[in-house]
């Protein structure tokens, strides 16, 4: 199937090889920038029309990994010059790929990298130079991320540049092309965000970044990637364990200088961290205390599995996590874990929350096994309530459920894993267990509620469809007939559906499930009535709902012109026709058709085949031809009975011309009937 230039992202007219995004900037696909670009979306040069001699290079997203569409919109407000920001977004028909892919173009930093996007090793850096040129302007950068509460999640030499030749003033880099925290290395992740799946650790706050800048600084410090060597397992191990500043520098050195910086940096406990002003005076030369966080509780005996002991609630959670569920389950259920967690650990807050975690059930799919791991997942929370929600394969951040649920449908994953998330309601178990009663919380309650309802709800526009939209708000509409084309506004809802058509990919319905959801998010002028007329079990009244949908965006979007669109709705229309009783006014609908197909316009043929005025009088004319048929009937009736008082009188009097008389008349009124019939 070839792909066909849309408005305002077609090719290029400066040149064969690249197209144009938003008639700009002109991407040229034969000229890639490999210094530029990001773990999964390519870099191009970009030439800005209206500025010639501008440095500007194109990120090519992948289509498989959803952007994050709310830091794109804030970078655009924002305009930081320390962070990688958006000059012009949108999709563009990528001839590579023979599909359209989401383009983001900004400017070309002046200064390179500060290190490859692969490199572990790398020169170390001087104390001095550390605090001057990366540490002073990244600080300065997240705080004004910070203000517009946004997360950059992408802190690592490999994607940190300079803003100038002489590599003097750092600047972060791309924050926008794949869910947040996606290509960190376990390293420069919490032990939270190193729990989690790598697409899954959600964005968080400013304190992750805050962790990510202390692991940074040690790795300039030595040049070597802390805790080199070791596997991702053995690292979280150690974080748990022995906390994440004495995980990490090990054996390193550390300045005198920095130590006490890298101490509030990669503190574990969040509230204990050093925020963005702690850092601040510090640069300024004022002497920090380094915060006090709550003692871990640890309990005198461990409790052991396979021969690992473990002594705090946390590190229990760890290694029950690594069983099978059936394993862990039957663990949880054992007198020794009871004995353990209420005698021999003795924290109060655990032993209620895993109470809690027994004494709260949901329907599973997968019957008895499935609400064994529900169970574990909530013990697992009960344990640990800042890791994520670890579910069989899963393991998520609350507000990386949307991602769990995006990259599982853009891969073609197994639905149930997060629907089941859903329906145990885990995330509504997570920020119980934070033990806190802020309004953020009992907001992400109320919503995952919601997103539980509208996954219940199996009307078109709802269902887990609806879900991933509502929770990835920038998410492309990811029906099998319009995927390819990269819907991610309204705009571009109506030309895809009629290039599927066109090209056949679509030869029944337009509107599938994905598509209705999508719609149902975007446009909320859309009545949940009309939504339901997509599977009525008249064909008829399918056709006229989504006919009517379909000139809803013609009329609020365009294109004015949607002729293969025309023709499917001509070809489906006869069930429409056929529902008029007058065989009148179906033969003149049937003659009308072709006319107000050529006017191209579904609005006009959705009044045309729906109108209201044609369906009263329809009804008028069935009402009257009913009357006269009742009248037609009785007179029948009365004619018959003359007939039998005729043969009577026949058969008395001997006279076959009576029986003749009869039957004319009885004749006449039987075909009058049958002509008045006709015209019902």
């Amino acid at each position: 199937m070839s792909v066909q230039p849309q408005a305002n992202s077609g090719m290029s007219a400066a040149s064969g090889a690249g197209v144009r995004l938003k008639d700009r900037f002109d991407i040229q696909y034969d000229k890639p920038l490999p210094g530029l670009r990001s773990p999964s979306a390519p870099a191009f040069v970009a030439d800005d029309i209206r500025t010639p001699g501008s440095r500007h290079f194109a990120l090519i997203c992948d289509p498989k990994m959803p952007p994050r569409m709310e830091a794109i919109r804030k970078l655009q407000l924002l305009k930081s010059a320390g962070v990688l920001t958006p000059v012009e977004v949108g999709a563009v028909d990528w001839a590579p790929a023979n599909r359209r892919m989401f383009a983001i173009v900004c400017e070309q930093p002046l200064g390179d990298r500060l290190a490859g996007p692969t490199d572990n090793m790398i020169d170390p850096w001087g104390e001095e130079a550390l605090v001057a040129h990366i540490v002073a302007p990244i600080v300065q950068t997240l705080l004004d991320l910070d203000r517009e509460m946004l997360p950059h999640r992408g802190i690592r030499p490999g994607n940190i540049f300079f803003r100038d030749a002489s590599r003097r003033v750092a600047m972060l880099g791309d924050c926008m092309t794949a869910p947040p925290g996606l290509y960190q290395s376990i390293v420069y992740e919490t032990i939270e965000g190193a729990l989690a799946q790598s697409h899954t650790r959600g964005a968080g706050s400013t304190a992750q970044d805050l962790y990510a800048l202390g692991v940074l600084v040690l790795h300039l410090l030595s040049g070597k990637l802390p805790c080199a060597g070791l596997t991702e397992e053995k690292i979280v191990e150690d974080k748990i364990k022995r906390g994440s500043f004495y995980a990490l520098v090990s054996e390193q050195r550390v300045p005198t200088g920095l130590s006490e910086l890298l101490r509030g940096l990669l503190v574990d406990e969040p509230q204990a961290r050093w925020r963005l002003g702690d850092i601040q005076m510090w640069l300024d030369g004022r002497r920090m205390t380094t915060k006090q966080a709550p003692p871990t509780i640890r309990a005198q005996r461990g409790f052991e599995i396979e021969g690992e002991e473990c002594e705090t609630a946390r590190h229990l959670a760890l290694v029950l996590d690594m069983q099978q569920p059936e394993a862990a389950g039957r663990i949880l259920r054992g007198q020794n874990f009871e004995t353990w967690i209420t005698r021999t650990l003795g924290d109060k807050q655990v032993v209620e929350a895993i109470n809690t975690a027994f004494s709260t059930r949901s329907e599973s799919a997968a019957g008895a096994a499935g609400q064994s791991a529900q169970l574990v997942s909530r013990v697992l929370m009960a344990l640990d309530p800042p890791a994520p929600i670890r579910f069989r394969d899963a393991a998520t951040a609350v507000d990386g459920i949307g991602a769990l649920l995006a990259v599982t449908m853009l891969n073609g994953g197994d639905l149930m894993l997060p629907s089941e998330i859903l329906s145990a309601r885990l995330p509504q178990f997570w920020c119980l267990r934070q033990g806190s009663a802020k309004g953020e919380d009992q907001a992400t309650i109320r919503f995952f509620d919601k997103m539980l309802r509208y996954q219940d709800d199996k009307r078109p526009g709802y269902g887990i469809e609806r879900v991933a939209y509502e929770m990835m708000p920038g998410l492309h509409c990811l029906s099998p007939f319009i995927e390819g084309r990269y819907v991610d506004q309204m705009k571009d809802m109506l030309p895809a559906i009629e290039f599927a058509v066109q090209a056949k990919t679509i030869d029944v319905s337009p509107v599938d499930r994905h598509i209705a959801a999508f719609i149902a998010v975007h446009e909320s002028d859309i009545d949940d009535g009309l939504l339901y007329t997509l599977i009525h079990a008249d064909p008829a009244t399918r056709v006229i709902g989504t006919l009517q949908l379909l000139a809803f965006l013609q009329e609020t979007y365009g294109p004015p012109m949607v002729p293969s669109l025309i023709q499917l709705f001509g070809q489906q229309a006869k069930p429409v026709i056929e529902r008029f009783k007058s065989r009148y006014t179906r033969t003149r609908m049937q003659a009308g058709l072709a006319a107000i197909l050529k006017e191209n316009s579904l609005r006009k043929l959705a009044d045309y085949l729906d109108s209201a005025d044609e369906q009263r009088k329809d009804a008028q004319r069935f009402q009257r031809a009913r009357l006269e048929y009742q009248q037609m009937t009785k007179q029948l009736e009365k004619a018959e009975q003359q007939t039998q008082d005729l043969n009577s009188t026949a058969k008395l009097a001997g006279h076959s011309v009576a029986v003749k008389i009869a039957s004319l008349i009885s004749g006449a009124i039987v075909a009058v009937t049958l002509f008045a019939m006709g015209m019902l």
